[in-house]
Order: C-alpha cells, then sequence, then structure tokens
C-alpha cells in the first residue's frame, strides 16, 4: 500500500520533472575521462568562439555548458616546499597531470591541455621577435569563483622544466596579478600542464584571450573572456557536495543528474524517485520506489548498481533496465 501510495503521489511529479531535465540538466555535458583542450579562436569574419575540445570525438564542446570534473582519484598529498604556490606540505589538493599515466587510458582519465588547433595562422602578429611567423595571442587569468574558492580554495596551473624546476602559469594563493597570464599562444599550438585545485566545489575559471590583429583583419587589439568550469569531488553524497546545475538540480557521479525533494527522496531522470537512507563517504543506499527494492550506488560503480534482489543492474529509463543474469549476460527487464 506504501508503495503504491508514494506512486501515484510522485506519478505527475515526475511526469513534470522529466520535462524540466530537458531545459535544466541537459544542457550540460559533463566530462569524467577523456583528452582534451581548453581553447579559443578568432575568425575575421565571425568573431571569437571558446569551446573545449574533444579530441576522440573531434567536436568543439562549448565552454558555457562543459563541465570538467576532477574526482577523488586526482587527490594528492603535497610532500615539498616547491609547491607553495599553491599550498604547504602536507596539505591535500587535487592535480590533474600533465602527463597521461603509463597504466591509464583516456577511457578513464581526464587529460586536459590547452590548444590553439582551430586558430586559421596569419590572423594575429607575432610576439616580440615572432614565432614561425604563425601569429601569437596571449591569456590572462581574470577570476576564479565557485563554492571551492568559497571554502579558501586555489585554483593554480604550472608546467616542470628542466629538473623538476616549477614554471606556474597561474596561482590564485596569493591573489589575481599582472604574473597571472600565458604568452605565445601561436596558431596550432597545443600542450598540456597540471592543474590544480585545493578545496572541493564548484571553480569558475575566467580567462581573458588578447592578441593585435594583421592589418590585413582591420589591426588593433582584440579580446575576448571565457568562463570554463570545474567541479572538484571529495566523495561525499551530500547535496553540498554535488554540482548544481539550476532550477533545483544537480549532477553526482554516483546518481547522474538528480532532483532533491521531500528531504531524502530523489528523483533521476533514468531511476524515477529513489529514497536516501544512508550515504556513505563511497556510496549510498536507496529504496528504489519503481522496483520495490534496496540498491546501492556509488561513483565507481555509476552507472551500474546493485539491486539486494537482483543483483547487478543498470537503469534504462522509464520502460525499464537492465539485469545482470548469471550464465546469461545481460537482460532486459521492463519497468512494473
Amino acid at each position: 500500500m506504501f508503495r503504491v501510495s508514494m506512486q501515484q503521489s510522485y506519478g505527475t511529479a515526475a511526469a513534470l520533472l522529466a520535462l524540466a531535465w530537458a531545459d535544466a540538466a541537459s544542457g550540460y555535458e559533463v566530462l569524467r575521462a577523456g583528452h582534451y583542450d581548453l581553447g579559443a579562436h578568432y575568425d575575421p569574419d565571425t568573431g571569437w568562439y571558446s569551446y573545449v575540445w574533444d579530441f576522440d570525438d573531434q567536436r568543439a564542446l562549448p565552454a558555457e555548458s562543459t563541465v570538467l570534473w576532477v574526482g577523488p582519484e586526482y587527490r594528492r598529498e603535497i610532500t615539498s616546499a616547491q609547491f607553495g604556490a599553491l599550498a604547504d606540505p602536507g596539505e591535500t589538493v587535487w592535480v590533474l597531470p600533465d602527463t597521461l599515466p603509463s597504466h591509464l587510458t583516456w577511457d578513464d582519465f581526464l587529460y586536459l591541455g590547452l590548444g590553439t588547433q582551430r586558430q586559421e595562422p596569419g590572423v594575429f602578429l607575432g610576439g616580440v621577435g615572432g614565432v614561425n611567423g604563425r601569429g601569437e595571442k596571449a591569456m590572462r587569468l581574470v577570476s576564479v569563483e565557485g563554492t571551492g574558492p568559497e571554502r579558501g580554495g586555489h585554483f593554480a596551473m604550472w608546467y616542470t622544466e628542466g629538473l623538476e624546476q616549477l614554471t606556474w602559469i597561474f596561482t590564485t594563493r596569493d591573489g589575481i596579478g599582472d604574473d597571472d597570464r600565458f604568452e605565445g599562444l601561436r596558431a596550432g599550438f597545443h600542450g598540456h600542464y597540471n592543474t590544480a585545485f585545493t578545496q572541493p566545489g564548484r571553480y569558475e575559471v575566467t580567462v581573458e584571450f588578447y592578441g593585435e590583429l594583421r592589418a590585413a583583419h582591420g589591426g588593433g587589439t582584440t579580446t575576448h573572456q571565457v568562463t570554463w568550469t570545474f567541479y572538484v569531488s571529495d566523495g561525499r553524497m551530500d547535496w553540498a557536495h554535488a554540482f548544481e546545475a539550476g532550477d533545483g538540480w544537480y549532477y553526482s557521479p554516483a546518481f547522474g543528474w538528480m532532483y532533491p525533494v521531500d528531504g531524502k527522496w530523489v528523483y533521476s531522470p533514468v531511476a524515477g524517485f529513489r529514497y536516501v537512507h544512508a550515504a556513505e563517504a563511497d556510496g549510498a543506499y536507496l529504496y528504489d520506489l519503481r522496483w520495490d527494492s534496496w540498491v546501492f550506488q556509488s561513483a565507481a560503480l555509476h552507472p551500474w548498481a546493485y539491486d539486494a534482489e537482483a543483483g547487478w543492474v543498470a537503469d534504462g529509463g522509464a520502460d525499464g533496465r537492465w539485469r545482470f543474469v548469471p550464465d546469461n549476460g545481460w537482460q532486459w527487464q521492463e519497468a512494473p
């Protein structure tokens, strides 16, 4: 009776939330693994365009609707004073390294760089002395905002030269100044740099690209600001540590897109309503209203979950789900 009553109560709400999700959450693309570049290019005819370049699928993702997810697997402890521009020895930070670890692939690692491969050569004047005659632009750090900085978090980007000599591109621990800039971004440039954060939360990193146009393209200096969004997760399951997309929608690596309602109830576009009974650091136990069963979900398992009665399952939307049957593999199960 309880289950029937709850289904009737939330039936209309689910339909409305499903429509709202199309307008809110689905406008974002959350990137957790793969090879990507942050960049912007200037077209003399159409102006500036900023993006996150997806090397795997060869596509440009709009910067304003792309979230770069930095999970707890990127945590490390600072062990040397040479990282003082970021944090002190003994403190924990999240680092996207500039080199893909040999034991990983782009399928399970967020490999992030800076690139201007889409910039047409000959648009900008070269820097001092010129760079292969291909023209240069530069970028400077404007601001870093969000729940991460509000918790006292800092943002930094650097590379290593020679015998562990660090060259800092950006660092906000001492504020943002004239030295927080990157020059020499010639057409066709591509490079990878260490990118780090010192607290969990949302980081909206705003930079300004600028360059001097050649006379054939109007001359003078042109500028463009872009904000890239990072979400740094420490693995906690509460809403305060999930990405907020707006209009009540959140994203969690354990749940996917979700809409919290009535305290501990949460709505998922693919799983329907679930009750969060107990949330732990590595996952959560939930009552699944549609299937009348208890499931365990975590970031490590998503999009799969473990159902106390059915075993391993994967949500397939409103029509049903996939269930793993021993000796028979994955089989489709119609929703009740």
